[in-house]
């Protein structure tokens, strides 16, 4: 058998040991502690990303935007159609009148035709 080791310890490395071992928590607690710039990094990328969404959105609408002064009169008045139209004296009447807009004859018609048969029709009448 043979005696040599397969591994050598370099001389003087357990001189120095006790001094790099009592190191080794202070680097690491050097390390823990962020410096100001690690605190503030990602509040300055939420800002950035937030001024970029500004500056390309304002951008895209003053370039896709019209103005409504080189529209034409029909234009307008498509434009207008879209917006939705409320009765003025529902705003300012306190006691709405509530009505039925469909009559009972109105349903059984409109049953008839899209095609209900008779029979469902009676059936539900009977009960």
């Amino acid at each position: 058998m043979n005696q040599n080791p397969h591994y050598s310890v370099p001389q003087g490395y357990f001189e120095n040991l006790q001094a790099r071992l009592s190191a080794i928590p202070a680097q690491e607690q050097k390390a823990a502690q962020p410096t100001p710039w690690v605190r503030v990094r990602p509040y300055l990328a939420m800002a950035a990303a937030f001024a970029a969404l500004v500056v390309s959105g304002t951008a895209l609408l003053q370039h896709t935007a019209r103005n409504a002064n080189d529209l034409s009169y029909d234009e307008l008045l498509s434009y207008s159609q879209l917006i939705p139209r409320t009765d003025p004296y529902m705003i300012y009447n306190d006691e709405l009148e509530i009505e039925d807009e469909y009559t009972e004859d109105d349903i059984i018609n409109y049953l008839i035709e899209t095609g209900v048969p008779l029979e469902l029709l009676a059936y539900e009448a009977d009960r």
